[in-house]
């Protein structure tokens, strides 16, 4: 069976609608959006985004085969959308996080650990943290997705041995049993769009994976455009 991971769709802002490519490409038996799946301007209702973009997928792909998890950037302290992404009939009933076979998927945005959950420091720490890292160059590139996986193994018990897939940073890298899933964004974070645009499928057995070999990163070429 296939499972496919789009993270980070930041939908409908540029490229966010290569979703729609992806699946009917990969022809999945499930699905896992990993947050980040919306991307509001001000004037546009959370919420209403969140729905608009359910809708559309779900002529792709049934629901009740797709797992939505929902990013810090799609969340925004609003629990009128845990609500209503609960009651979609989704894989996970948790819609922060997806725990299935020997795979965990978590979106990453470990600054809600650092901040006591506050919405506005979350944000203050991830935009100072991200500059710093910048400062640092190959170091911060190289730092930041051990201490994204390590603090979520840590802070959600999962063992070394299980397959975790995060999202968050815009990378698309798989590091032993920690798979980053990459971005169908234009906005760069920190990594390059050779190290950040695409999505991820992962053969299994009734949700066990068999081996790192069974996972595959795919890479999405496109121009890029200015943030």
């Amino acid at each position: 069976m296939k499972l496919l991971i789009i993270s980070d769709t930041h939908f409908p802002k540029p490229y966010s609608m290569l979703y729609r490519q992806v699946i009917q490409r990969e022809r999945p038996d499930h699905v896992v959006f990993l947050g980040d799946n919306i991307q509001a301007d001000p004037s546009q209702n959370i919420l209403e985004l969140h729905k608009r973009f359910i809708r559309e997928f779900s002529g792709l792909h049934k629901r009740s085969k797709t797992a939505y998890i929902i990013g810090d950037n799609d969340f925004k302290k609003n629990t009128g959308i845990c609500e209503y992404v609960s009651n979609q009939n989704f894989m996970n009933t948790d819609p922060f996080v997806f725990k299935i076979g020997n795979m965990e998927f978590f979106h990453g945005n470990v600054e809600k650990y650092l901040s006591n959950g506050n919405g506005t420091f979350n944000r203050f720490i991830e935009d100072a943290g991200f500059r710093i890292l910048r400062m640092t160059g190959p170091i911060g590139k190289h730092a930041l997705p051990a201490l994204i996986s390590n603090m979520t193994r840590l802070v959600h018990n999962t063992d070394s041995q299980t397959y975790l897939f995060l999202g968050h940073i815009h990378l698309l890298k798989r590091s032993s049993h920690n798979i980053f899933c990459g971005t169908l964004s234009s906005k760069r974070l920190l990594y390059g769009p050779n190290d950040s645009i695409g999505y991820v499928t992962v053969r299994h057995s009734n949700f066990i994976v068999s081996s790192p070999s069974a996972i595959t990163i795919h890479h999405l070429s496109m121009p890029r455009l200015h943030p």
